[in-house]
């Protein structure tokens, strides 16, 4: 199946320069590093892993980031002060016991602190893509409250857990996979604003079993599909896999690494913990 691709919309677009980095899981699949360390400083070469993704955005335009935090997040406000990001661009909210928000109501919690529409970021996903088409993409339909960075699984190596149609939108999603999908969330994605007020009151919320359903099935989430590979460093195979990719140069291809059955695993696999 051909999906569709990211086309410019015929008006000027407006700007979007919000990031929202969900950051407050516990990381349990990287303890026991995360007992000490919230995962999004997890250390990578000789930074943590936070100032490489805010490094790329920073370079794609977005000047403004509102982090929802919640494990150790008084270390990642220390650590923001201490690079130069502690002005009214780079703004935080520390959940005391983000286990009973759960991600959707992590987000419902920002939401006073959100743009009409944002970038949507988790604090563990590195992807390197033309931000700007992504966001033309998204304003191109607008009947969407929702776009979803969808990547291209043609090899067939990583489990699929989205399906969008040759209208661009996501038609099917489970989020650890399922029979015949074979194009995998990239762990981004552009919201308006109104997603997160049209949430359920009720605590805890899963963003992505319980909220993004939902939406999917009033066709409310478009898919734009990338054929860049995405890291998530949530497990140590994932972040083994990221540091390689910092100290390899582009024509060596992609880190392959064996997992402890000693079978050969693509170092994209999405594994968020």
């Amino acid at each position: 199946m051909k999906f569709p691709r990211a086309v410019s919309a015929v008006n000027a677009c407006p700007e979007v320069t919000q990031v929202v980095i969900l950051a407050g899981g516990p990381g349990t699949r990287l303890l026991p590093l995360t007992k000490d360390v919230p995962k999004t400083l997890a250390p990578i070469g000789d930074k943590p892993f936070l100032l490489y993704l805010l490094t790329l955005l920073e370079q794609h335009g977005f000047r403004r980031f509102f982090f929802v935090l919640g494990h150790l997040g008084g270390m990642v406000q220390s650590t923001l002060k201490n690079t130069g990001r502690n002005g009214p661009n780079y703004r935080s909210l520390i959940l005391s016991k983000p286990e009973n928000y759960g991600t959707g109501g992590a987000l419902r919690a920002a939401e006073p602190f959100c743009d009409s529409v944002f970038l949507l970021v988790y604090g563990d996903t590195f992807l390197d893509i033309d931000y700007q088409k992504l966001l033309d993409f998204f304003w191109g339909r607008p009947n969407s409250d929702a776009t979803m960075v969808a990547f291209d699984n043609h090899d067939g190596m990583l489990h699929g857990n989205l399906e969008v149609d040759a209208g661009g939108l996501v038609v099917r999603y489970e989020k650890a996979g399922g029979e015949g999908l074979s194009v995998v969330d990239a762990g981004v994605a552009v919201l308006r604003r109104r997603v997160l007020s049209n949430m359920p009151p009720t605590l805890p919320l899963a963003y992505e079993e319980e909220v993004l359903p939902e939406m999917i099935k009033r066709h409310l989430v478009a898919g734009y599909l990338t054929s860049q590979p995405f890291y998530d460093i949530g497990t140590w195979l994932g972040m083994r896999a990221f540091t390689d990719s910092r100290l390899r140069s582009p024509d060596q291809g992609w880190p392959m690494m064996r997992s402890a059955s000693q079978k050969v695993v693509d170092a994209r696999e999405p594994l968020r913990g």
